[in-house]
């Protein structure tokens, strides 16, 4: 009998120290839980704070850029008026003459002149109404890069990096 108390003995011993063990990391472990959610709710709520502020920023980049994007088109606009101005200006000023001379009075051969007058003067018409479009067309162009240019610079000017 004195063996079987000692082997009921040695039972609970082993079981005292499993509870013992048992419950110290049950506690250990629910401490962990503990601190982890602690940081898990930190983390969320910083990130939260970050999307926020994200989102405050882009909003009052979106209205600056718009802002912007308003006044360089106005800008555009203006220069686009001078632009056409200046070239109803340099059209109403083109001579009214031929290009080509008539030939003088006293020639002695006015049959042998190597140009039409008026084929050459229609023909050269034609190549200064063709070199005045492709001028217009390139000058608008470079105003409308030049605005474009301006609109996409104007941003990083305006704002520092935080």
């Amino acid at each position: 009998m004195n063996k079987q108390r000692g082997i009921a003995t040695a039972w609970v011993y082993l079981l005292v120290m499993v509870g013992a063990f048992g419950g110290t990391y049950w506690y250990a472990q629910h401490r962990q839980a503990a601190a982890d959610k602690i940081v898990y709710d930190s983390f969320v709520n910083l990130t939260k704070a970050a999307g926020e502020k994200a989102r405050a920023d882009a909003r009052i980049t979106e209205a600056n850029d718009k802002a912007n994007k308003e006044k360089v088109d106005a800008q555009n606009q203006l220069a686009t008026d001078k632009l056409n101005a200046t070239i109803r200006s340099l059209r109403n000023a083109r001579p009214s003459g031929g290009f080509v001379p008539a030939a003088p009075a006293g020639a002695a051969r006015p049959d042998l002149a190597c140009y039409d007058r008026t084929e050459f003067s229609a023909a050269v018409g034609r190549l200064v109404d063709g070199v005045r479009g492709i001028a217009e067309e390139s000058a608008k162009a470079t105003l409308d890069l030049n605005s474009a240019k301006e609109w996409a610079l104007k941003p990083k000017m305006d704002t520092e990096i935080k």
